[in-house]
């Protein structure tokens, strides 16, 4: 996963960890008492194989160092390496 732009404050330390529930399905998910993002990304990191990565750019910009990403965040990477790695990879973006 590649945290850029508006997703990435979500994953410093110090953040909102909940995100607003906008949209019909947003407020859906609320009603039918869906996990917090944040909970699901967990999960997949620590029971999975799942990789964060923040933006190396977004970092620059706000002035976040690597020492205050969430612990989840395996570290900054720029955006034309991800896309590197992920050469031949399903990639999504949402």
């Amino acid at each position: 996963m590649f945290l850029s732009m508006n997703a990435f404050p979500y994953f410093v330390k110090g953040h909102a960890k909940e995100a607003p529930a906008e949209s019909a399905v947003g407020q859906a998910m609320e009603r039918h008492q869906v996990p917090p993002f944040f909970q699901i990304f967990e999960q997949a990191v620590e029971l999975g194989d799942a990789k964060i990565w923040a933006c190396s750019m977004a970092m620059d910009v706000l002035g976040v160092k690597e020492d205050g990403l969430e612990s989840i965040v395996a570290g900054p990477m720029g955006l034309t390496k991800f896309f590197s790695d992920a050469e031949g990879s399903t990639v999504l973006t949402f």
